[in-house]
């Protein structure tokens, strides 16, 4: 028969594992996925089924409930467009603000950082887009 220490030791162990196998479907799936809103026509579509099925809506319920869908589709877009907008301006005031704490060398991890964020949602960094940082000292002699 196993002792008790054993027994914890296996449910501790189990524990371990489950939760180690979570994180990393919960990271892959997330990495995957992004941060990116659904497209409207997708985000309509889907919409249109849920309510579809779960209203159980006749074929003409449907297609004049369908246009209002989509209007809501693009509105939806749109409030994420602009909040992306703002979350990009607010990471910006941040890395202003953080960026007088920083050497020179963690000026530039900093900036390899935003680069990450923006790639991850899947805005393209303006041209000046990281002149807000000042530069670090061995680039600001070279200008």
């Amino acid at each position: 028969m196993l002792g008790k220490k054993t027994v914890a030791l296996y449910l501790a162990a189990v524990f371990a594992a489950g939760l180690l196998a979570g994180a990393a479907a919960g990271f892959c799936r997330g990495k995957r996925q992004g941060s990116k809103p659904p497209r409207p026509h997708d985000m309509a579509a889907h919409l249109c089924d849920r309510l579809k099925s779960k209203l159980q809506l006749t074929p003409e319920q449907e297609r004049q409930i369908k246009p209002f869908v989509c209007e809501a589709a693009e509105e939806i877009e749109s409030i994420f467009a602009v909040a992306g907008e703002r979350m990009t301006e607010v990471f910006q005031k941040l890395n202003e603000r953080q960026a007088q704490f920083l050497t020179p060398e963690q000026k530039v991890l900093l900036e390899e950082m935003e680069l990450e964020r923006r790639k991850l949602f899947h805005r393209e960094p303006k041209s000046n887009a990281l002149q807000h940082l000042p530069k670090p000292a061995a680039q600001q002699t070279a200008d």
